[in-house]
């Protein structure tokens, strides 16, 4: 009997055993595991009359089990999450996050949260006026009247309890300083009687047409400051532009004088002989019982530029870098040089200014092609040569014609006969 019981007790430690191992080796080859990407949920059976009071959440964790192999080919679009809400009606539910896996191989073993706490109201639609708040003002002298919008209501969508709330649809405008209408196209927002934002509630449509009308008031007009020139500048010179600060005036009088002022005002700057821009603070000339708001007088600036010009100079080429005892004969005596840059520069240009130099460092005696280079003053720029290119041609050093003397006849017995030394 011991016998039997101890065989027994073998075959069932024996068994246990196989059963751990088969886990184990179960689990490594099907892991489980938290999906490191957050799963997407879907809500599905809501009824129309239905709203939903609040925020969702939409999405949640999920802890899964799958093969090895299936791990790195899973990505969240593969499970499908989502609340089901048919058949419920207004009140407050716990409602199930339901997952779906990709397939059988992948198990879903934990949802979190499990249950997301929702609140259903009945869906209700009312029609609000639009409302347009102008945030700041016009251009001092002007004035906004009342603003044009379309539609003129609109619908708003969402629960009962915060349609209830919803007052206007207000779309808050700026003129930031404008002289002439103000159009735009804005969005909407649902806001209670206190001017707050009521959240949860869709707006039908959106966005509103908004044109807020601009007006002068009596007694004040707007006028472009005009620069006027006087005077020639230096010869060579012209005007390249005028400006003034401000550029706008805003006039106040007696409201006959200001009808018959135009929409500019005269500004004289004298410019005769100038050779640089010229920059004054000059005074406005206004029509009496009338003045400037804030200023009596502009910042002109005349700006002078001298004038662009061409001009064609005959040079002799210059030689440079010529190996000493060469000599070189050229192909040409007079290269032509165009240039351009301002005329009293150009006016100015000496005899030796713009040279045109030959470079002939490291030429040897031959028949040469040299482009030249003509170095320019300041301001002024080359904008071609005729010819391009010159031929020079240099020459060896002439060899000097060596001088035969005549030799003595020896005279025998004579000393001064060379002799022949016997080692």
């Amino acid at each position: 009997m011991r016998r039997w019981l101890s065989y027994f007790g073998s075959a069932v430690l024996s068994l246990l055993l196989a059963i751990a191992v088969w886990i184990v080796a179960l689990r490594e080859e099907n892991p489980r595991d938290w999906f490191a990407e957050p799963i997407i949920v879907n809500r599905v059976g809501l009824p129309e009359n239905i709203s939903i009071f609040g925020e969702l959440i939409n999405q949640v964790r999920i802890e899964i089990r799958a093969p090895k192999s299936r791990w790195r080919d899973l990505t969240a679009r593969d499970f499908t999450a989502w609340l089901d809400l048919s058949g419920l009606s207004a009140g407050e539910y716990d409602v199930r996050v339901q997952v779906k896996p990709p397939g059988p191989d992948v198990q879903v073993l934990t949802v979190n949260p499990e249950r997301v706490r929702v609140r259903i109201e009945a869906r209700r639609e009312k029609l609000v006026p639009v409302q347009v708040n102008i945030m700041d003002s016009p251009a001092f002298g002007y004035d906004w009247l009342t603003p044009v919008v379309s539609p003129t209501h609109v619908t708003a969508f969402g629960s009962t309890s915060q349609v209830e709330q919803v007052d206007v649809a207000a779309v808050d405008i700026y003129l930031r300083g404008a002289r002439s209408n103000v159009e735009r196209t804005l969005r909407l927002t649902p806001r209670n009687r206190a001017g707050e934002p009521v959240g949860l509630i869709t707006l039908s449509p959106a966005e509103a047409e908004i044109s807020v009308p601009i007006a002068q008031l009596p007694g004040y007009r707007e006028a472009a400051v005009l620069v006027e020139p006087y005077g020639q500048p230096a010869s060579g010179y012209a005007i390249s532009g005028v400006a003034a600060e401000p550029k706008l005036v805003t006039l106040f009088g007696d409201p006959a004088v200001m009808s018959g002022i135009s929409g500019y005002i005269t500004v004289p700057v004298d410019i005769n002989n100038a050779r640089a821009d010229v920059a004054e603070r000059v005074p406005l000339r206004l029509p009496e019982n009338v003045s400037a708001l804030g200023t009596q007088s502009v910042n002109v600036l005349v700006t002078i530029r001298p004038i662009s010009g061409a001009q064609t100079v005959r040079r002799r080429p210059v030689i440079q870098g010529l190996a000493p005892g060469l000599t070189y004969t050229l192909g040409i005596d007079y290269v032509n040089v165009f240039l351009t840059g301002p005329m009293p520069k150009l006016e100015e240009l000496k005899p030796d200014a713009a040279p045109v130099i030959l470079d002939l460092t490291g030429l040897g005696p031959g028949t040469h092609v040299v482009e030249p280079q003509v170095p320019t003053p300041e301001g002024v720029r080359v904008e071609g040569l005729t010819p391009q290119t010159v031929e020079v041609t240099i020459g060896a050093p002439a060899t000097a014609t060596p001088t035969v003397t005549p030799s003595k006849t020896p005279i025998a017995g004579d000393d001064s006969s060379p002799r022949r030394r016997t080692p």
